[in-house]
Parts: structure tokens; sequence; C-alpha cells
């Protein structure tokens, strides 16, 4: 009788806003999208929320980040559809995959938990695993063994020994992978200099469940996970200008409606 109620992640409708603003002509082709801190007050969103968006509008040819500088209109990539549905797909995919970043935060409150459990049941031929994923990660020539990475969380959710738990990691993994702005954000890793941190963090993790320490275990995990979480921000952070900087343009919040 009716149609499923989608949810439409907060991420995708900033970003169908700002498109918005583009199309119109409000922020013009060459322009600088103004800071950070202007856009996510005017739109009522989180700092996070904001990221997601731009990064969504950079992969879709809307704007691009330049490294010092800040975030550049490139105009409408192309004819914008009349219909609501048909603008969200020209920005971000339809599918009510939730962004990256907020994936992230659940996989820390999941996987931090799982991680403690663990601790407490995991087999030596598991911790043998979990080596040998970390030595894969170590030997990942110039970029990040994605498929070792997936193989150590996924080991150490089978080793809690809670299905339900265990699941609700694995869906996570498969929003992340089916998600286009993760695969973006993803990148960051295959920088040399990044990778070194994920491995000992990742070592942290093994050594606390060799120890059989759950508090170790669930501070290990979530150190890693809060540490990627801020690493890949500031991958896409761009620095602003000073604070004493007003607002150029008109409230944005009425393109979300009652979502903002």
């Amino acid at each position: 009788m009716f149609d499923p109620i989608a949810q439409t992640p907060r991420y995708r409708l900033v970003a169908e806003a700002i498109a918005g603003k583009i199309t119109e002509g409000v922020f013009p082709t060459g322009e600088k999208l103004p800071p950070d801190r202007v856009l996510v007050e005017e739109l009522g969103v989180s700092r996070a929320t904001l990221r997601e968006a731009l990064i969504a509008l950079e992969v879709k040819g809307y704007i691009e980040t330049r490294f010092g500088s800040g975030a550049y209109v490139l105009g409408p990539p192309g004819a914008v559809a009349e219909d609501a549905d048909q603008k969200l797909a020209a920005v971000v995919p339809v599918a009510p995959v939730p962004g990256p970043f907020e994936a992230l935060e659940a996989r820390r409150l999941i996987e931090g938990e799982l991680a403690a459990l663990a601790a407490q049941a995991i087999t030596p031929a598991q911790l043998d695993t979990l080596w040998g994923c970390l030595q894969a990660l170590e030997s990942a020539g110039s970029g990040w063994d994605a498929e070792a990475d997936a193989r150590f969380h996924e080991v150490i959710a089978t080793a809690a020994g809670n299905t339900v738990l265990a699941r609700l990691a694995a869906q996570f993994w498969r929003d992340q992978t089916e998600n286009p702005l993760w695969t973006a954000i993803r990148s960051a890793v295959a920088d040399s200099n990044l990778r070194p941190q994920l491995v000992a963090e990742h070592e942290a993790i093994i050594e606390a469940l060799t120890e059989g320490a759950p508090e170790a275990a669930r501070a290990a995990m979530h150190a890693h996970l809060d540490n990627f979480a801020r690493t890949l921000l500031a991958q896409w952070d761009a620095p602003e200008e000073g604070s004493t900087e007003a607002a150029p343009h008109a409230r944005l919040r009425d393109s979300l409606g009652q979502a903002g």
C-alpha cells in the first residue's frame, strides 16, 4: 500500500543543498566556498557531516579542494534534474548509505566492545591470523592492503563470540566499501607517512588481545578508530582565513528544511 520511507543521510542533504546553490549561481564558478565554520553554523550540522558533503561534491565535480587554500567552485557538472530524487542522485548515490565518519563512529561503539570480548576468548590460532594480517599491512607496497585490514577486524569480531555484534560490524564494513565517498577518502592511507601509525595501532590491539586485557583492547581499538577518523578528516580540511570574516551568503538551512 505504501512505498518504503527511506532515511536520507544528513551529509547527502547538505551536499544537495550546496549543489543547489552552485547551480543557482549563489556560489559562482571560480569562487571560494565560505569557511567551514560559516557553513557549519548556517546549515546547523556537525563539522564531520559538512566534510562528508564536501567530499561528495568534490567526487561529483562540483568543487575542488586546494590544500592550504580552501574549496573552490567548479560549477554544475551537468544538467540539473527537476525531480528531487534525481537531484539528490546527481550529487551522491540514492541508496541511504551512511557517511564515512558516521560509519566510523558506529564502528567505534561496536568494535571497541568486540575487542574487549575477544580479549577474553581469542585463540592462539586467531592471534596467529592477526599477526599474519599485520605482516601483510606492513609489506603492502605503496598502498594499503584493504583485504588484510578487513580480515584483521573480522577475526576480532569472530573471536568475540557474539554473532549479533559481529554481524553489525560486518554490515559497517559493507557500507563503507559500497560508498564512493569512502573510496575517495580511504586513498589517504596510501600515504607512506600514515601507514606506520596504522600498523602500530593494529599491533597495539594484538598485544592487548594477547595479554587477555579487555580494557586495554577496548582502549586500543578506540584509539585506532579515533586516530583514523581524525587523520582522514585532516586530509580534507583546508585552513581557514581570519575568524573575523562574515558569512557572505544567505542562510543555507532553508535548503534542508526540517532535516537540518
